[in-house]
């Protein structure tokens, strides 16, 4: 089995490291606090943002309430938070 996945571009390296067994076996899952503070919040292009909202909720995330951060450059874009506590945005074509 592969331990790792490297995905990269010019400007970017990713990589996935799967946990080893008797470490995972270790881990405690709790609900992570939000993230906020960061410097960089990756954006989602998503069709129809609305609809989205049961299933975020259904993962363990959330999209931020029924307000948008706005219009910005001919699209509607409304925070939320992945299961893991990551800012996000979700961008929708207005």
């Amino acid at each position: 089995a592969q331990d790792h996945c490297v995905l990269e571009s010019r400007q970017w390296t990713l990589s996935l490291v799967s946990v080893p067994e008797p470490a995972a076996a270790r881990i405690v899952l709790s609900v992570p606090a939000r993230r906020v503070d960061v410097p960089i919040k990756l954006a989602h292009v998503a069709d129809d943002i609305e609809s989205l909202r049961p299933l975020f909720a259904k993962l363990g995330g959330a999209v931020d309430p029924r307000y948008p951060v706005g219009e910005f450059r001919g699209s509607l874009r409304h925070d939320g938070v992945d299961p893991e506590g990551n800012a996000l945005q979700l961008v929708q074509a207005t």
